[in-house]
């Protein structure tokens, strides 16, 4: 079995990933990979989950044409990523660092840093072990910028993050 990447309307993933599981229940596993990512509103900081790749939905299985037909009549499925005629699965190294960041509940949780002399260090989390991606630390939104590869492109994305200590 592989991953493929559903491309569907933005805001519509969970409606999408439903429909699925009511056509296709047995043979299709969907994810929707989701963050946790700080926000300030009145002034009071709130957990946010956002999605990680807005507009697509992971789906887990055996691609055929059965399958393919019946995702294309699902509402709001716009296509399946392929390389005409073939299905275009996600590769091993790009999938197996998502499925390592998010929990089971398919989410990435905030890490846990510190940071000294600028040099950064994630000392608990989803990022342990990945500080390679890290691109930009933004101590006061929370956040840090981790560079993703999905699909064969590179993307910069937001997650959450816990500041042990910091130092200039």
């Amino acid at each position: 079995m592989y991953w493929y990447a559903l491309f569907v309307q933005t805001g519509k993933e969970e409606t999408v990933s439903k429909h699925i599981k009511m056509h296709l229940e047995d043979c299709i596993t969907t994810l929707i990979p989701k963050r946790i990512v700080p926000e300030k509103r009145n002034n009071i900081w709130l957990d946010v989950e956002k999605k990680l790749f807005p507009g697509y939905i992971l789906l887990y299985t055996y691609m055929d044409n059965k399958k393919y037909h019946i995702l294309k009549q699902i509402p709001y499925v716009i296509k399946l990523l392929t390389t005409s005629p073939h299905y275009l699965p996600i590769t091993e190294d790009e999938i197996s660092l998502i499925l390592n960041l998010v929990n089971k509940n398919g989410i990435i949780e905030y890490s846990k840093i510190s940071c000294q002399n600028s040099i950064i260090t994630v000392l608990d989390g989803p990022l342990k072990g990945y500080e390679r991606l890290i691109k930009k630390l933004c101590k006061h939104s929370k956040r840090i910028k981790v560079q993703i590869n999905f699909i064969n492109k590179t993307k910069v994305v937001d997650l959450g993050i816990e500041i042990a200590n910091t130092s200039k």
